[in-house]
């Protein structure tokens, strides 16, 4: 299939009466010379003809879309552009208008064809050719439309139009099918990536010893920790540590950060203070902490440790006997909230996980209190209406007092 473009020449419509101006006739022999230049392939010449009609007669847009087709044939895509944008504004009918607008479509549909090659696409687009190609079809079908918009009747645009459409999509399907190798690619790529780190996980955990230091413990997850828990019941843990803080009060979790490494609790806890502040708004007064927190980092805020004694006034130790209601809360995330077991991949897994348990606990919480004033309230609204009903069965039966 090869594309119709049939580069017109200006319009030489007669404007030449008995009375016209010496003016006007300066200005069509130059456009008439340069016509007649272009026809022998003198485009050098016949751009100096229009170019000197432009200067005569600079409302007239003859000179100016002819030197469009003289720059298109030099090659010079960004003048032709130019000149042809310039003829549209100065054209003063739908039929000049139209003619205009299939040139410049067909200078963008050619483009598309070079591809890469050419200057002005590679302005419009990235590098990429296939792109560009894909950038000079889609202007040139915009052209084309607004051709066929003033000139329904135009089979040169019409078939441009078809035509560009079709390599358009062409261009898409081929797009669209480097995409999904390029996915099967990189897929396969993480695959194999994935193979070789399982290949050297399974060696490393054959030739690990009891002594040796950062141990993998588990295959589909290497961020598993041992953690020690220094309870007869158990004394060890396989997973990763997570650090929670509630309110004193009402025992809502306020922040839920995970901690992978295994490090030491004091170290934790300035992290832990900063996640509270930054989601509650708030600033914290006082934190109430277990002795594994002894030695922490944290210098400009009070924190109080379990079995503390000096310097305590009444109202500080009525709230460190509140510091271990925060077990049964991190037993009921557990067993209640999936916290004892992680489903999701990845230290990221870790994090999303201890936060959505932080989350379901303040839920149930918020629940468990709305189920408690129902009951309360339906419980008060029974026993009104039951009142209600006595009142009025004992005024219907009161006896009535003879005269």
């Amino acid at each position: 299939m090869h594309i119709r473009q049939s580069l017109r020449l200006g319009f030489t419509v007669m404007l030449l009466f008995g009375a016209a101006a010496l003016h006007a006739q300066s200005y069509r022999s130059s456009v008439n010379d340069g016509n007649e230049a272009y026809r022998q392939q003198q485009y050098d010449a016949a751009l100096k003809r229009y170019n000197q009609a432009s200067k005569k007669d600079g409302e007239r847009m003859e000179s100016r879309f002819n030197s469009g087709n003289v720059h298109y044939r030099n090659g010079d895509v960004k003048s032709a552009l130019k000149s042809y944008e310039e003829a549209g504004k100065r054209a003063a009918s739908k039929e000049q208008l139209a003619a205009t607008l299939f040139n410049a479509g067909n200078v963008f549909l050619d483009a598309a064809e070079k591809g890469g090659d050419n200057p002005m696409l590679q302005q419009a687009g990235n590098n990429d050719a296939q792109a560009l190609r894909m950038e000079g079809y889609k202007q040139a079908i915009e052209l084309y439309k607004k051709t066929l918009k003033l000139q329904p009747t135009d089979a040169d645009a019409r078939y441009n139009l078809t035509y560009a459409r079709k390599k358009l999509e062409e261009l898409q399907q081929q797009q669209k099918q480097n995409q999904n190798q390029d996915q099967k690619q990189q897929q396969q790529q993480k695959q194999d990536k994935q193979q070789d780190q399982q290949k050297q996980d399974k060696s490393k955990q054959e030739e690990q010893q009891k002594q040796d230091k950062n141990k993998l413990y588990s295959l589909h997850a290497p961020e598993v920790e041992c953690i020690s828990k220094g309870k007869a019941h158990k004394k060890y843990e396989f997973g990763v540590k997570v650090s929670v803080a509630t309110t004193n009060r009402d025992n809502f979790v306020v922040g839920m950060l995970a901690e992978p490494g295994n490090p030491y609790d004091g170290h934790t806890l300035a992290r832990a203070i900063e996640q509270v502040q930054r989601i509650t708004g708030c600033t914290v007064q006082r934190s109430f902490v277990d002795r594994g927190y002894r030695g922490h980092d944290v210098k400009n805020h009070q924190v109080l440790i379990s079995g503390r004694r000096r310097g305590m006034t009444l109202q500080m130790k009525k709230e460190l006997k509140r510091r271990s209601a925060v077990e049964p809360v991190i037993g009921h995330m557990k067993t209640d909230g999936k916290l004892g077991r992680n489903y999701l991949l990845g230290a990221l897994g870790d994090t999303i996980n201890a936060l959505l348990c932080g989350a379901g606990h303040n839920i149930r919480l918020i629940l468990k209190k709305l189920r408690k004033n129902l009951l309360l309230l339906f419980a008060e609204l029974l026993l009104t209406l039951w009142c209600c009903s006595e009142g009025l069965k004992k005024s219907v039966a009161a006896p009535t007092l003879a005269n």
